[in-house]
């Protein structure tokens, strides 16, 4: 067989076959000088081989993809185990997403962290206090969730158990706080004494009238406040602004006095009741 068949008999043989190590051209034991030419020539294969590297038999082979690492893709479900999955590539985060940080766009955290109350924390048991909520909305005795998180209700400050607030407190808003006292939110509709419960929150009563001081005329003084009946007594019962509109009758000067007076009406207005009421006026007579 001559030199150029027994080339090509070797490129043919190489594209038939599926070797994945280097393969000598095997020769007749007769034919020394074809043996000669041809002993070091090597069938590539489709096998990734180093052509630099010494003949050993065995073929360089790409590795397997490794994935969830920095830098690397991102395994199936978007996991990482090095930082977190962005754009289909694990990458570091900066300044959310490690321990104790914030958690990433959309929730994430880094490797096996989660996201709980919006920081990155190290998985627990769901219901627990500080733990995430079970099934997103349950916790265990005595905690509610809030946030995605377990926590304590019912104290002050803290979240209610559901619209229930400890002794001394209501829930106001979602929280329970102190009520009762003036500016604080009513105790159901009452307040301390001294205080009146207007929508929802108490406000000073200083005279108890149940009218709230900015309201009341004279909070020192518990027969004058907004719908009081007005009387013939020369102030302002009702804190309209006006003085006894209504309440006076007749007006006279008694012999020898020096001041007016007034038959006082009763409290249908349409009776005159003489000598009750006595209000002073100047030597002119009533005003008008």
């Amino acid at each position: 067989m001559t030199r150029p068949t027994l080339l090509v008999a070797a490129l043919l043989a190489a594209c038939a076959a599926e070797p994945t190590i280097e393969t000598k051209v095997p020769l007749p034991p007769d034919d020394a000088s074809a043996r000669a030419d041809v002993a070091d020539a090597v069938v590539l294969t489709d096998a990734t081989v180093d052509m630099a590297a010494p003949s050993d038999g065995v073929a360089d082979v790409a590795p397997d993809v490794v994935c969830g690492r920095a830098g690397s893709e991102c395994c199936p479900a978007g996991r990482c185990d090095e930082g977190v999955c962005a754009a289909g590539r694990c990458a570091i985060p900066t300044g959310c997403g490690s321990m104790g940080d914030p958690c990433c766009a959309g929730s994430v955290c880094a490797g096996a962290l989660v996201c709980v109350a919006e920081r990155c924390a190290t998985p627990v048991a769901c219901g627990a206090p500080g733990a995430p909520c079970c099934d997103g909305s349950r916790c265990g005795a005595g905690l509610v969730c809030s946030s995605g998180a377990c926590t304590a209700c019912g104290d002050a400050r803290q979240p209610c158990c559901g619209t229930a607030c400890g002794a001394g407190l209501v829930c106001s808003s979602g929280t329970c706080a102190a009520c009762g006292m003036p500016s604080q939110p009513c105790c159901g509709a009452a307040c301390v004494a001294g205080g009146v419960c207007v929508t929802g929150r108490c406000l000073v009563d200083g005279d108890r009238d149940g009218s709230p001081a900015g309201s009341d005329c004279d909070d020192a003084d518990a027969t004058r406040f907004p719908g009081a009946r007005e009387r013939c007594n020369g102030r302002d019962d009702n804190c309209d602004g006006a003085i006894d509109e209504g309440a006076c009758g007749l007006w006279f000067l008694a012999r020898g006095a020096t001041t007016w007076q007034a038959f006082a009406r009763d409290a249908t207005r349409d009776v005159i009741v003489p000598c009750v009421t006595s209000v002073r006026r100047d030597n002119d007579g009533p005003a008008t």
